[in-house]
């Protein structure tokens, strides 16, 4: 992977946007660009990035504030509105509580946005509020899921492996509150790292310049795909999966588009409209109950009610996508939230360490 920072891109929409926004947020909407337009870190309206900096209000106090992408921009075409400005003060705050359920903490962003007309901020606001740094990114790198969806007992081994020490590990939690705090609770452990890998979701890289911060993330996913590629060649296999033997097959090759458009982003309007919660909910249990029959098999299920073997993972990943749409509504598109594989499957898939080809 290769940077796409251009010093004559950058000067020139900092040039348009400063005068009205600042210079940092002019660089934070490029760099969101950037990562935005790069389907290998992101699927069209994924991943997420913010910046930490003042806003005057209207009785001229200086109040420190969080730009963080809001529900229904799309990184690629962002603009400072898409990035809503958040009480980076009150945020902080909620770490010292207990739990928040996702129904409260879309509460507290929503009443603590500097402007009531703005979007709703995304759903992993408070990640991005508990780590200190100024810029912070966050993608669904192809190479992340790839690295990250293995056994248990490799994945944090593999990971620090194709990622290097300069990167720490977080391990699988669903996106929100609990998430939040144990990044950050990561990251105080060894404040020197560069990165964060979070198993099964994705990547955040951070620093108090756009460019760094970008750059960091480049390079990481830059070294994990070299990791991969370079032990593809060494072992010519694919590692074990769920339910997906020997080597790639034509049921891989169509699983792979779809396995990324399932972990590809944490969908922001699923935690927005809960009338559809339940809707959602229904539609995963119905996938629930696909049974897979391995060789050998009679097709007996195992005692938690989840399908076994899953050996066409690709059919059953392909009707959740297509239930999930239409119990989520038109904006639901590639943007499915991770517990929609979750619910599917019992468990994270693991994917074949030569998904990039």
């Amino acid at each position: 992977m290769e940077s796409r920072w251009s010093d004559r891109e950058a000067t020139e929409l900092v040039a348009r946007l400063a005068p009205r926004w600042g210079e940092d947020l002019a660089l934070r909407v490029y760099t969101s660009r950037l990562i935005g337009r790069d389907p290998d870190l992101v699927l069209h309206g994924g991943g997420n990035t913010s910046l930490k900096g003042p806003v005057t209000t209207l009785v001229g106090e200086r109040v420190e504030a969080l730009f963080v992408k809001g529900s229904g921009w799309d990184l690629a075409a962002i603009e400072p509105p898409g990035l809503p400005a958040v009480d980076l003060v009150h945020l902080r705050k909620l770490r010292a509580l207990a739990e928040l359920s996702d129904e409260e903490m879309v509460n507290q962003l929503r009443t603590h946005l500097f402007d009531a007309g703005a979007p709703n901020p995304s759903v992993e606001t408070l990640l991005h509020a508990f780590l200190p740094h100024r810029f912070i990114d966050h993608t669904h790198a192809d190479v992340a899921l790839v690295v990250t969806n293995q056994p248990r007992d490799e994945a944090a081994a593999m990971v620090r492996e194709a990622f290097g020490p300069r990167w720490a590990i977080v391990p699988y939690v669903m996106p929100g509150f609990a998430l939040a705090k144990l990044a950050a609770e990561v990251f105080e452990r060894d404040p020197a790292v560069e990165g964060l890998v979070l198993l099964n979701h994705g990547l955040f890289t951070f620093a108090d310049d756009a460019r760094t911060a970008y750059g960091r993330m480049i390079a990481g996913v830059d070294r994990a795909e070299r990791y991969v590629q370079g032990r593809e060649r060494s072992r010519r296999s694919v590692v074990r999966g769920a339910g997906l033997r020997g080597t790639v097959s034509d049921a891989v090759a169509r699983l792979a588009p779809v396995l990324r458009q399932v972990l590809g982003a944490a969908r922001d309007e699923i935690v927005d409209h809960h009338d559809r919660v339940a809707a959602v909910d229904e539609q995963i249990d119905h996938v629930a109950a696909y049974e897979s029959r391995p060789s050998g098999d009679d097709g007996a299920r195992h005692r938690s009610g989840q399908p076994r073997g899953l050996d066409r993972l690709d059919v059953v990943v392909a009707d959740v996508v297509e239930r999930i749409r239409d119990a989520s509504g038109p904006e639901g598109g590639a943007q499915i939230h991770h517990r929609v594989l979750d619910g599917a499957l019992g468990r994270p898939a693991e994917l074949p360490l030569d998904l990039l080809g």
